[in-house]
């Protein structure tokens, strides 16, 4: 009995020595770890057990790379990850900076001017998106989106603005990778410019604008047939009948002859 005992115990540590563990520590944020799985054999893979809080993932996905769901656990909650694996091999772990310490997202700065809009941001997310927003009838459009860094620290981003004549109302809005919302303060820039306008009432084939901006063709019941950022507009395609240009903040009727 006591041989058997004593086999079992090298048996146990000989187990423990082919093996080899990773351990990480950090916060979820709503992102997935990415593993690099290698092959060790015709149908073997490196890791060997994977535990989250002490929660086991099972099964291990049978495969060279694959990401360790963690969407179980509460957004900013703490999370340990345990990977073991075989001594002959190393995983790896792509993205490991989604689950380091983040400070909590907040705008620091807001600055806009003649043609730019300028903000700075800190606690951003890796895979973040910021959306610029202009008030439009009635409604806040995004006009632009554009990816964040998702490095730590104040991050500073700038986008060249084409104003409407008159009073211009923006907000830069900032989705993390979690869905999470976070919006700016509203800026204002009242702007010196020529209104845009159009001819013919009475179209045939062509509309011209008075200079290029963003417009949009609708049908009566609201519907956008036509859009687009140019200093004409190509009606041809439309059958006759009343129709609505809009463009800036104005909303003009023609005739599709």
């Amino acid at each position: 009995m006591k041989y058997l005992l004593v086999i079992g115990l090298l048996l146990l540590i000989g187990k423990q020595a082919q093996c080899a563990e990773i351990i990480l520590n950090g916060y979820y944020y709503g992102t997935n770890l990415f593993i690099q799985n290698p092959k060790i054999g015709k149908n073997q893979y490196c890791i060997t057990h994977i535990s989250i809080n002490g929660r086991t993932i099972s099964p291990i996905p049978v495969n060279s790379s694959f990401d360790i769901d963690m969407s179980f656990l509460a957004d900013t909650s703490p999370v340990e990850i345990r990977i073991q694996h075989h001594s002959e091999c190393t995983p790896k772990v792509l993205n490991e900076d989604v689950i380091k310490k983040r400070e909590a997202f907040g705008f620091t700065s807001l600055d806009i001017g003649q043609d730019y809009i300028k903000w700075q941001a800190k606690g951003e997310r890796i895979y973040g998106k910021y959306f610029i927003r202009r008030f439009e009838k009635n409604n806040w459009l995004a006009i632009h989106a554009l990816s964040c860094t998702g490095e730590e620290g104040t991050q500073e981003y700038e986008y060249k603005l084409k104003h409407f004549s008159g009073k211009n109302k923006y907000q830069i809005k900032y989705l993390d990778s979690s869905g999470n919302a976070f919006i700016s303060d509203t800026l204002v820039f009242d702007a010196v410019v020529q209104p845009v306008t159009f001819s013919p009432v009475n179209v045939r084939q062509l509309i011209r604008l008075s200079r290029k901006t963003q417009y949009r063709v609708l049908d009566i019941s609201g519907k956008v047939l036509l859009q687009g950022f140019a200093d004409s507009v190509n009606c041809i395609d439309l059958g006759g009948g009343v129709y609505y240009l809009a463009i800036e903040d104005q909303i003009q009727q023609f005739k599709k002859k």
